[in-house]
């Protein structure tokens, strides 16, 4: 009889220790399921702040529409309050007139919510003569997306 009391009580510490595991891992799953659907769901908007495009990208392709001299593609990356101050075609007249950049460097960033500062190295080419301005590239945030507030260059021939 102490012999099967013995072994009952074994058998029911193996079912305790096996439910325990049980228990721990169902909980620890469940956790992680909740944990990731949070993160996947949760605070959508500071989310898309950290991670969607980065301003630097925009002045990167703006810079590079006006060397390649696409300014109807460099026209789409300025904001609506700069577009509602000039059409495609005068942003096309006036950029014909300024000087012709050459090169660009993104040497920072300063990034916040809905506004955000690109500092460029820029290059140009004046009569034959090659000038490097630093300049402060002003952004702002559109639907979702950075657009160039402003740009302050003075670059007429």
């Amino acid at each position: 009889m102490k012999f099967i009391k013995v072994i009952m009580k074994k058998i029911l510490n193996k079912l305790t220790f096996k439910k325990s595991y049980i228990l721990i891992k169902y909980t620890v799953f469940i956790f992680l399921v909740i944990l990731i659907c949070f993160s996947l769901t949760g605070c959508e908007s500071f989310k898309k702040a950290l991670e969607g495009p980065k301003p630097e990208i925009v002045v990167d392709n703006f810079f590079k529409s006006l060397i390649n001299k696409d300014y109807s593609k460099a026209y789409s990356y300025l904001c609506e309050g700069n577009k509602s101050k000039f059409s495609s075609n005068e942003f096309i007249d006036k950029m014909q007139d300024f000087q012709e950049i050459i090169r660009y460097e993104i040497l920072s960033s300063n990034v916040g919510y809905k506004n955000s500062k690109v500092t460029v190295n820029l290059t140009t080419l004046s009569y034959d003569e090659e000038e490097i301005k630093e300049i402060e590239v002003p952004l702002i945030k559109e639907e979702d997306e950075w657009r160039i507030a402003f740009w302050d260059i003075e670059l007429e021939k």
